[in-house]
């Protein structure tokens, strides 16, 4: 299978980024979920590069992202603590049903970091979860619940605990 992607012309600052993130997203295989497809893409940026960004995702005036502060990856885990402290992060079973038009950035930084804690709290249904969502797209919540053994509202106290212990 081949992929094509493109970049601005004169973007050269961001290559790099454009690269990292579109290369992470293209070694998942099949169609899967957004969440699962940029928090890869971010990820990927975040360990490679040190930096935020490669994403197709523009912040909307007037969302959380106005302030700034989800773009700059040093202020964007002290932000989503605050939102799990507070609890007004999103439950993931919203951030599972977000489209790519729609995703705000508190719900990446969350889909970036449950993407890190399966890898690291479950990597052997990690791969399960990789493989289903590739099936139907349309039984996203199922196939992530038969996969990893425990209900999405588990999933979502288990990742919170994980989160704010570390």
């Amino acid at each position: 299978k081949e992929f094509a992607t493109w970049t601005y012309p004169k973007d050269t600052d961001n290559l790099e980024l454009t690269v990292s993130h579109k290369v992470a997203e293209y070694m998942l295989p099949g169609t899967w979920e957004v969440w699962l497809h940029e928090a890869a893409g971010h990820l990927a940026t975040n360990l490679f590069l040190q930096r935020s960004g490669g994403s197709c995702i523009t912040p909307k005036e007037g969302t959380d992202a106005s302030s700034g502060d989800w773009s700059d990856p040093k202020k964007v885990d002290v932000r989503l603590r605050e939102r799990v402290l507070a609890g007004t992060d999103d439950d993931y079973e919203i951030i599972l049903n977000t489209s790519l038009a729609t995703i705000s950035p508190s719900q990446l930084a969350k889909s970036i970091s449950i993407l890190k804690f399966l890898i690291t709290r479950f990597p052997v249904h990690f791969r399960s979860v990789v493989e289903g969502s590739k099936a139907d797209v349309r039984a996203q919540k199922a196939t992530l619940e038969k996969t990893l053994g425990f209900s999405l509202a588990e999933l979502d106290e288990f990742w919170r605990r994980w989160y704010l212990a570390k």
